[in-house]
């Protein structure tokens, strides 16, 4: 399954330009190399719906567009979900329901271990709901299917844990047009589905299953398209919601410079 950085992030802009302003021309020069290895990536995704950790949000198309910026494994992304009907809010149309902001860090310890540690700012404009903060860490390995373990703490509305295990593989179809099956699983403990569903006890949340096709239009701007099968797992999470089993898709693009 991307608000209150943004003043933070121009204040650092303005620091960061006032310190080259102010230093000697050849940490200028360091400090201006260091601004150009920066990478960004600009992206927007047409979804069915929006479906996070087996839980509808907006049972409606949504539009989920984001930026993220990446400088030597340290990574800031920012997201937003736009629900394009009144499902949520009715007489609303076009309604930003959540925006998400991440900070991260990721590197490699060894050969054939990726570690990535990071948190996850989880604002809801609209709504009035308060916004809920998730520290995590995740290990992906070199292994057959790419098996990565993430575990996010929430600090803020629930306190509590989710652990989530997923495999994928990507095969090149040709030179441009690419697949990835992907397939996750997910547990919560107690203070996390009494939370989000009112059941006070650990158990496994979620499954998912997904396909998508990635199309390379120019260097670098691709277009995907993806399907992804959701359902909840435990009988009692199941019959919290009124449709445990979700099937969606959507297509996006993304632009890297």
């Amino acid at each position: 399954m991307r608000m209150r950085k943004t003043v933070s992030s121009i204040l650092t802009m303005a620091i960061l330009a006032g310190g080259i302003l102010a230093a000697p021309q050849s940490s200028a020069r360091e400090a201006g190399g260091l601004l150009s290895e920066i990478e960004v990536e600009v992206y927007a995704e047409a979804v069915s719906q929006y479906v996070w950790r087996g839980m509808v949000i907006t049972d409606d198309p949504v539009v989920q567009p984001g930026l993220t910026l990446s400088l030597r494994g340290l990574s800031f992304d920012f997201w937003t979900n736009l629900d394009l009907t009144d499902v949520n809010s009715p007489g609303n149309h076009y309604r930003i329901s959540e925006i998400a902001y991440t900070l991260s860090y990721g590197f490699e310890p060894a050969d054939g271990l990726d570690l990535e540690f990071g948190a996850i700012l989880y604002t809801f404009p609209e709504s009035g709901d308060d916004p809920t903060t998730e520290l995590y860490g995740s290990a992906e390995f070199d292994l057959p299917l790419s098996p990565t373990l993430t575990v996010y703490r929430d600090i803020d509305a629930t306190d509590g844990w989710y652990v989530n295990l997923a495999i994928g593989r990507d095969f090149a179809l040709s030179e441009r047009l690419g697949l990835e099956l992907g397939a996750g699983v997910g547990w919560g403990d107690k203070a996390n589905n009494d939370g989000y569903f009112g059941v006070n006890r650990h158990a496994l949340v979620d499954m998912s299953v997904s396909a998508g096709l990635t199309y390379v239009l120019a260097e670098a701007l691709e277009a995907t398209v993806f399907v992804t099968y959701s359902d909840l797992i435990a009988g009692e999470l199941r019959r919290a919601v009124g449709r445990p089993g979700n099937l969606f898709g959507g297509v996006g693009l993304s632009y890297s410079f």
